[in-house]
């Protein structure tokens, strides 16, 4: 694991200072923790060796942190999860590729919570599944093994054959990670038996995932 070095910092004008105790709001200026350097966004499959998302110590870039933006009038579904000694790296924190794990489980947990468990939707619509086509995610706080972090999980946009989900870990009653995933509902290509292709998402499906006081 590489670790970030005050000594390897860019001019002090493109960062700030480090903050250990002041928590992040959820909806003003927070404090990105970055797995490289310059402070981008970790995502799934990019390139690079096995690192932490969060940097103990090093440099720490400034943003405004963008609200959720799961549709209040949607569905929200809440999961607990429990972190182990093997979600975690030699630092002790949970290891980025972990949540993006987290978050696939919590997709599957929120289609189960309105009826849908995966291999009775793949069934009964023969599909071949929602597979992802984009994930990523912001760490804005690490989390610890023994720690017990709450995922707040919902569908913010429908699109013909695709749609765009949105989770919100939280460490306590602070937001730590968001993740943000867009998958495609998707049949096996008729000529091709290797294929795969979109297909429009049901309106049934759709339907689910309004809240009952809206229906």
């Amino acid at each position: 694991m590489e670790l970030c070095r005050a000594d390897a910092m860019p001019p002090p004008r493109a960062f700030v200072g480090v903050r250990h105790a002041a928590p992040i709001p959820a909806r003003r200026e927070g404090l990105a923790i970055s797995s490289t350097h310059h402070g981008r966004e970790a995502r799934k499959g990019s390139p690079g060796g096995k690192r932490s998302a969060f940097c103990r110590g090093g440099a720490i870039e400034s943003f405004a942190q963008a609200p959720f933006r799961v549709n209040r009038e949607m569905l929200v579904h809440k999961r607990s999860i429990h972190i182990e000694w093997g979600d975690c790296d030699p630092l002790g924190i949970v290891y980025f590729p972990r949540y993006f794990e987290f978050f696939d489980a919590c997709t599957n947990a929120l289609f189960e919570h309105v009826g849908l468990p995966k291999e009775h939707m793949l069934r009964k619509y023969e599909i071949a599944g929602i597979p992802l086509v984009d994930a990523h995610a912001r760490f804005l706080l690490p989390s610890s093994f023994g720690d017990t972090v709450v995922v707040e999980s919902g569908i913010v946009k429908w699109g013909t054959s695709s749609f765009s989900v949105e989770h919100r870990l939280y460490r306590g009653r602070v937001l730590a990670v968001e993740g943000f995933e867009k998958r495609v509902w998707t049949v096996r290509a008729a000529d091709d038996p290797r294929g795969f292709r979109g297909q429009a998402i049901p309106r049934e499906v759709i339907d689910r995932f309004v809240p009952a006081a809206e229906t």
